[in-house]
């Protein structure tokens, strides 16, 4: 079993546990009200940042949740419990993702996608591409099998290669007009 597998049968395991739940419900609460003092006080000089953060308080005013992990990744896990997907905003690119984006420096990251029903992975696809289009950074992801590569490349992902640490295929997709 890949590590995406493995991450994806904890997903199933845990989202209809009580504390888990209550977790995010909580954290949901802390980072809006974060995020939002951040944006009243004017803390981002940068637009897009600003844009990011505005994303995450939308997507967590009623369809999903929000939390963080340890590695610097957000969580948005839909309020119906039935899919996860953890990003970053990333400011610091790997040599790999560095060379093929070129000129430029900055993407949003999805680190893990998780649904346990069918269609759910690609609603938050779709958001995800939205977000991509509206601030003008490229999507990145690194995906263990062929079939994750067919899977992302039906939301227009390019496959650019075992590029990852572990071998990973790198996919990106990157936005209209940038």
């Amino acid at each position: 079993m890949n590590k995406s597998e493995m991450s994806h049968e904890t997903f199933l395991t845990i989202r209809n546990q009580r504390f888990f739940r209550e977790r995010f419900k909580t954290n949901t609460s802390s980072f809006r009200k974060l995020f939002g003092n951040l944006l009243s006080a004017n803390a981002f000089a940068n637009n897009t940042e600003k844009s990011f953060l505005n994303f995450l308080l939308d997507m967590s005013e009623t369809k999903y949740y929000l939390s963080s992990s340890s590695d610097a990744t957000f969580i948005l896990l839909n309020r119906d419990w039935k899919s996860l997907v953890s990003f970053r905003y990333c400011a610091t690119l790997n040599e790999a993702t560095k060379r093929v984006l070129g000129n430029q420096a900055k993407c949003i990251e999805i680190v893990e996608l998780h649904s346990a029903e069918k269609g759910q992975g690609s609603l938050i696809m779709e958001d995800f591409i939205s977000l991509s289009e509206g601030i003008k950074l490229p999507l990145a992801l690194f995906a263990e099998t062929e079939d994750l590569v067919k899977y992302y490349k039906r939301f227009g992902f390019i496959n650019h290669g075992n590029l990852g640490i572990d071998n990973e295929f790198l996919l990106l997709r990157i936005p209209p007009n940038i």
